[in-house]
């Protein structure tokens, strides 16, 4: 791809700037920033998803420690389907965030990469705990890279260790990460838990990852408390064959006891084949009437075949029965065979009250 240097060296007020590369067909090299230097630069984003081939990762980081980033506080790259993607790339991006002491907001999407160990992750550890200080907002997808496991976890954890006081947004996505377990798991939710001061928005997806079960969430109970007093918005995505109606209550129940202070919650659970309407009717009896302050409601049943129409009616009935401060709530059901139209129309009818009501069977991401 042909160098956007000499365009961009005269751009001198610029200060967002974005590259959307997406599927380009036969895209192997990058080279949009060679000897680039816009001090006035404050968001950058560069999309290549989808381009299987390209290998020019390693040629656009280097660039980065070429230049003035001192006022960049926005970056977010996607490289969601680069399967040539390897560690050694992601040890370029790493460093490279060390000439950028202003950052606040940053987004990385490694969807699909699936030559990524969990040394990629440890990478992020390498950076002094002076660096990338100010860090308000971390998102990091690894979802369908199979080589993850509870030691890139572990790694994750300490990264975000020196930076707990500044972060009031993660979002950590694993989803179909087969060696990732439920003890990674728990101990993840443990040091979150335990030590995000100023947390307000927290997703955590780990939806297909089939080592995480009922015995992973029952012991909720003993880690998930209420120190976790600034979180507003809270978005989990889980789903295995090896959760059943036992764990689903584990966890609606310490949500609706530990989390009172949610304004906005999303319940997603995807693959899980154990879960029928006895188990779906927790999330209004035991999570929302308990949860006083919700104004924001999205439920989402994916891929699970033996939830049907009459649970998913009871589940709305509780709901409309548990809270009038829901005002904007979304339902799905991608791929939930027994559950039909019947569905839509009594959600229709029954939660007349809000104001904004989505209804879908498509994949939606929270």
């Amino acid at each position: 791809m042909s160098n956007l240097s000499p365009f961009l060296s005269k751009q001198n007020q610029l200060k967002h700037l974005e590259f959307d590369l997406n599927a380009v067909v036969g895209l192997t090299n990058i080279n949009l920033l060679n000897n680039v230097e816009i001090k006035s630069l404050e968001t950058l984003y560069i999309n290549l998803e989808n381009c299987e081939n390209i290998r020019g990762v390693q040629n656009v980081a280097d660039n980065f420690k070429l230049f003035n980033f001192t006022n960049l506080t926005n970056l977010s790259i996607n490289f969601k389907g680069c399967k040539d993607i390897v560690n050694k790339d992601v040890e370029t991006i790493c460093s490279s965030l060390a000439n950028m002491p202003n950052l606040k907001h940053l987004s990385l999407n490694f969807t699909r990469c699936t030559k990524l160990t969990d040394e990629s992750i440890r990478h992020f550890t390498l950076l002094d705990h002076a660096q990338v200080k100010n860090l308000k907002t971390f998102s990091l997808n690894l979802s369908a890279c199979p080589l993850i496991s509870d030691e890139g976890l572990d790694y994750l954890i300490s990264f975000i260790s020196p930076r707990n006081a500044t972060l009031t947004h993660l979002d950590l996505r694993f989803t179909i990460c087969q060696k990732v377990t439920g003890k990674g798991f728990n101990d993840l939710i443990v040091y979150l838990n335990n030590n995000l001061l100023k947390i307000e928005h927290l997703t955590l997806d780990f939806s297909g990852c089939e080592q995480i079960s009922d015995t992973t969430l029952a012991l909720f109970k003993s880690y998930l408390n209420k120190r976790l007093k600034t979180l507003k918005q809270f978005a989990l995505h889980l789903g295995s064959s090896q959760i059943t109606n036992q764990g689903f209550e584990y966890l609606t129940t310490q949500i609706g006891q530990q989390l009172k202070d949610l304004n906005s919650l999303a319940i997603h659970f995807k693959l899980s084949s154990q879960l029928t309407d006895e188990g779906i009717r927790y999330v209004g009896t035991n999570a929302i009437s308990q949860l006083k302050k919700l104004h924001t409601l999205y439920v989402g049943f994916n891929n699970c075949e033996k939830v049907t129409d009459e649970g998913m009616k009871k589940l709305v009935e509780n709901i409309g029965a548990s809270t009038k401060t829901v005002k904007n709530f979304s339902m799905n059901h991608h791929r939930c065979k027994q559950i039909t139209n019947q569905t839509k129309d009594f959600v229709r009818k029954t939660m007349r009250f809000v104001d904004t009501l989505s209804l879908g069977t498509g994949v939606q991401n929270f």
